[in-house]
């Protein structure tokens, strides 16, 4: 009885039980010295790199439609940032994309074939940049140290939506023209992932698109570009 009782204690102490799931293991991505971010450091879990703060390179893709507009998705309400808020496509820089020694387009275009289900094909097509920028974000008790690459990628068909992978996000996102996604921020920026960051991960980007698009819903934010105006490489 002794022998069965201690058996029992150590299947209770140590949680192993038959139909309980192992957590799943968190992705290993670069991080880098945070005075340089040319300079690699070593790879750590996503999470030690929030928890403690490690410097570390992420891209935020605007994804376009034939007639401009841009798509905004919804966070999948299982994640710990931003649960069920708007944002762009974002995507960490991985082990791999690391060794093609260029950093932004790599990752743009590995998170487009991995979140995108349809159309499958959106990935093939030519991604740009907009600009990049150093972030440094606190929430839910983590810190993003964050050099973000900021980018775009022109779907040249029509479509009116897309179909994501529902793993990080809500699986069906629609398309906004460039001016009334730049209203709906402005106006209710507590509905989009990280809104105190709003003019840096959204508007800024917009109104740069704006700038090259000018598509009828831009009208306002051309009057107001010159706030975000930055060199690119379009």
């Amino acid at each position: 009885m002794v022998g069965l009782f201690l058996l029992w204690a150590f299947f209770v102490d140590n949680h192993i039980y038959e139909d309980e799931e192992e957590p799943a293991p968190s992705e290993i991505i670069p991080h880098y010295s945070p005075t340089n971010f040319e300079q690699p450091v070593g790879f750590a879990s996503l999470e030690k790199v929030h928890n403690y703060g490690l410097a570390h390179k992420a891209v935020w893709v605007n994804v376009l439609n034939s007639n401009y507009q841009v798509l905004l998705l919804r966070r999948a309400g299982n994640l710990r940032t931003c649960p069920g808020r708007l944002s762009l496509l974002g995507e960490h820089e991985s082990q791999e994309d690391q060794l093609h020694g260029k950093f932004g387009e790599p990752t743009a275009r590995r998170g487009l074939k991995e979140e995108v289900l349809r159309p499958d094909d959106l990935y093939k097509a030519p991604i740009k940049h907009l600009f990049t920028s150093l972030l440094t974000i606190s929430t839910g008790g983590r810190v993003d140290v964050q050099q973000t690459w900021f980018g775009y990628v022109v779907y040249d068909k029509p479509i009116a939506s897309v179909v994501l992978n529902a793993t990080e996000a809500l699986p069906y996102a629609k398309f906004y023209d460039l001016g009334e996604a730049f209203r709906l921020v402005e106006l209710h920026s507590y509905k989009f992932c990280l809104p105190d960051h709003r003019d840096t991960l959204y508007l800024k980007s917009w109104a740069l698109l704006c700038k090259k698009y000018q598509t009828p819903s831009c009208e306002k934010v051309l009057k107001r570009v010159q706030l975000f105006d930055v060199e690119t490489d379009y």
